[in-house]
């Protein structure tokens, strides 16, 4: 496996893994308007990714001037030390925490726009998911094909998308048969949420950041 294929399989694993989006997700699912704001959630998701993974190709991925050019470990070791940075503000503060930021409380009043807004949002501009988004997306910038790009980047979405897909595919099949299943999903992400967040930050930040000082090394 290559380099940026690896990276849209490892990558992609780690958008999957977002609670705090799972949360959201749920208490969509969970709402009167369950189906079509399920779809629009899942929707909002999907172009969120393929938007951002078609700028960072348009814009050649970060490995400008060659792959021993600084500039792509500078951006590796930044991206990691933001994600370790992240997951130690997750740890102080939300250790011990209970309940979500306020504004979940009405996530069961949006409607089809606002859901698919929010899945455009925890997609492309959610600094976890962005960050992984775009380190994928730049690795496999590097192919040498654009089908390499395409098909490397849609395995990315594939992975990245299983937990949001699942449930409101899982949902469309069986309705509010699923609703047990969600609510024990909501209680158990609403109390672990936090350790499992800071865990996964805290690997992927490590591995930029060693990446970014490995390039750099060699640069």
């Amino acid at each position: 496996m290559t380099s940026g294929l690896l990276d849209a399989v490892t990558h992609g694993l780690g958008v999957a893994i977002s609670p705090l989006v799972i949360i959201v997700l749920v208490l969509i699912l969970l709402s009167s308007r369950a189906r079509p704001n399920g779809l629009a959630f899942l929707t909002g998701w999907l172009v969120g990714l393929a938007a951002l993974g078609a700028v960072i190709f348009a814009l050649g991925g970060f490995a400008a001037g060659g792959a021993a050019h600084p500039f792509e470990g500078l951006v590796k070791l930044g991206f990691g030390l933001l994600l370790l940075g992240f997951a130690w503000r997750v740890w102080r503060r939300e250790q011990g925490a209970n309940g979500g930021p306020g504004w979940m409380s009405s996530v069961d009043t949006f409607g089809v726009a606002k859901s698919a807004a929010a899945g455009a949002f925890f997609a492309a501009v959610y600094p976890k998911n962005l960050i992984l988004t775009a380190a994928a997306a730049s690795e496999l910038a590097k192919s040498s094909t654009t089908a390499q790009e395409i098909g490397g980047y849609l395995l990315f979405i594939a992975i990245g998308s299983v937990t949001i897909a699942g449930p409101v595919l899982l949902y469309l099949l069986l309705g509010q048969r699923v609703d047990p299943l969600l609510r024990r999903l909501d209680g158990w992400l609403g109390t672990h949420s936090w350790a499992v967040l800071t865990v996964l930050m805290l690997v992927f930040g490590l591995k930029l950041s060693i990446s970014g000082i490995i390039h750099l090394a060699g640069a």
